[in-house]
């Protein structure tokens, strides 16, 4: 028995692809969309003026620019102390993100 000519036919850009399991044929996304928590501004994480005021003024305006800094990073702003790196760890483990992890410097 040969396939039909029309098999295949009207399926672009591979939007979704019909699976057929018994009976039914279920349509399975090629990609599943995904919320970027990396676009998350600071102003609604819900940190102390003081630490937003710091971030702010270190050029952090995003969880994606959060991330890319350290714990010790984040001590040296001045106005952030050990409340507000809790706080920012609270808020971006909520989301799965995390702060980098400091690399280990070995001398010669």
């Amino acid at each position: 028995m040969s396939m039909p000519e029309f098999a295949g036919a009207g399926l672009q850009n591979n939007a979704s692809v019909p699976t057929h399991v018994g009976l039914f044929a279920v349509f399975a996304p090629t990609e599943p969309p995904a919320f970027n928590y990396r676009n998350r501004p600071i102003s609604s994480f819900g940190l102390s003026r003081r630490a937003s005021n710091a971030l702010t003024r270190a050029g952090i305006s995003t969880a994606g620019d959060v991330v890319q800094w350290t714990v010790r990073d984040l001590r040296t702003l001045p106005g952030f102390g050990p409340a507000s790196v809790i706080a920012v760890q609270s808020v971006l483990g909520a989301m799965g993100l995390s702060l980098r992890e400091a690399e280990l410097i070995f001398g010669r």
